[in-house]
């Protein structure tokens, strides 16, 4: 039957049958079904139905012989791109990323990072970004990966899955982390941040996962800020003043809103109906 396992691994019905088997084979067993498939496994990982019991049987690899085997068959940066970026092969990338330690992965960590900018601006690789995020602890690794953020900060902040990067790493890696690195570029543009539709979800991210002191005082740079009324102004800006005040004390509702209130009396750039529209946001709030 080995000479058949790629066609029905490919195919729309036995490829369940394959997800099943490759379960419940034993080391020795999955070793010849990997060496096997190895010169098809790009072409299975594409695959629809392929990719299934693919992610099966990665997931049951348990030696370092299987390891090997599975990380032969991506040799250069551009495959392991490829299979990134695809909406299937994404997919494969992570069980792999998941099932395998980190330890013996590292040309498969170097070709992700290698492409680190591609992956993470991609509607699938973000995907793969978050499980790379999660499975490595390697400090070069996380040191490249801020590098890349200290460069891109506003520019990931702002894009559709750029952001989604961000946010896994103030999940991953600590909201307050985060914060105490990127704490003077998130004060000089928190403004735009919060209103820009992608960025708000960030500053969303970090009121929802920093507490204490640290979380009154971030909210307090957002609503005491100079400039606070042209959150009004703006749809996302007034969701991130709704968490700000869904986040607070009962009795500190109030002194958020009369806070706003000063700055938006304080302010000379607004013109009648502007005013009026602010004054029924801060009221809704």
């Amino acid at each position: 039957m080995y000479h058949k396992l790629v066609e029905l691994m490919l195919d729309s019905y036995s490829n369940y049958f394959c997800t099943d088997m490759f379960k419940k084979c034993t080391k020795k067993q999955r070793v010849t079904i990997l060496s096997k498939i190895s010169s098809n496994f790009l072409q299975i990982s594409f695959s629809f139905y392929g990719a299934h019991p693919l992610q099966a049987l990665i997931g049951e690899a348990e030696s370092e012989e299987e390891y090997s085997i599975i990380l032969n068959c991506l040799t250069t940066p551009e495959e392991i791109l490829n299979l990134s970026l695809h909406k299937i092969g994404c997919n494969v990338i992570q069980k792999i990323l998941i099932s395998i330690p980190e330890k013996d992965r590292p040309l498969l960590n170097s070709g992700i990072l290698q492409n680190f900018q591609r992956v993470v601006y991609h509607a699938n690789g973000k995907s793969v970004f978050k499980s790379f995020l999660a499975t490595n602890h390697n400090e070069i690794i996380r040191s490249n990966i801020l590098e890349f953020i200290n460069t891109n900060f506003l520019q990931l902040c702002k894009h559709e899955y750029g952001n989604f990067a961000l946010q896994c790493i103030l999940e991953i890696w600590s909201a307050q982390n985060f914060l105490n690195i990127y704490s003077k570029i998130v004060a000089k543009n928190i403004i735009k941040l919060c209103t820009t539709r992608c960025s708000s979800h960030i500053v969303e991210k970090i009121i929802d996962l920093i507490d204490g002191l640290s979380k009154k005082r971030f909210m307090f740079s957002i609503y005491n800020n100079d400039k606070s009324y042209q959150l009004l102004d703006c749809k996302y800006g007034v969701f991130v003043l709704k968490k700000i005040i869904d986040s607070s004390d009962l009795n500190e509702h109030e002194l958020i809103k009369n806070t706003i209130r000063m700055k938006f009396m304080n302010s000379n750039d607004l013109n009648n109906d502007q005013r009026a529209y602010i004054l029924s946001v801060i009221d809704y709030l």
